[in-house]
């Protein structure tokens, strides 16, 4: 099946979609909707096999994102213990005078 471009499917799709086979006239009706079932069939394997990747993808992001805030929480209570002290020291001091 070809697009407007004059690029094929596959070509569109970064070459790793299944061709779609042509409709053919030339056959009966009966096999041009057994080519047609396939190419369904092809369509949605390929439908599923993204869906996967997907779902991949979004669960590593969301793993990464996970570590991120860990590493920022840590770094904010680092933060906030620091000043804390520093403001307890100054608190020490000013009740000493």
């Amino acid at each position: 099946m070809h697009h407007p471009s004059g690029m094929g499917l596959s070509a569109l799709n970064g070459g790793n979609a299944q061709n779609v086979a042509p409709l053919d006239v030339e056959t009966s009706l009966v096999g041009a909707l057994e080519g047609l079932r396939e190419s369904v069939v092809g369509v949605a394997a390929g439908m599923d096999l993204l869906g996967r990747r997907s779902e991949i993808a979004l669960a590593q992001e969301t793993l990464r994102l996970s570590e991120e805030v860990i590493s920022l929480r840590a770094g904010v209570h680092g933060l906030r213990m620091q000043v804390s002290k520093t403001l307890g020291r100054q608190a020490h001091g000013a009740n000493r005078t």
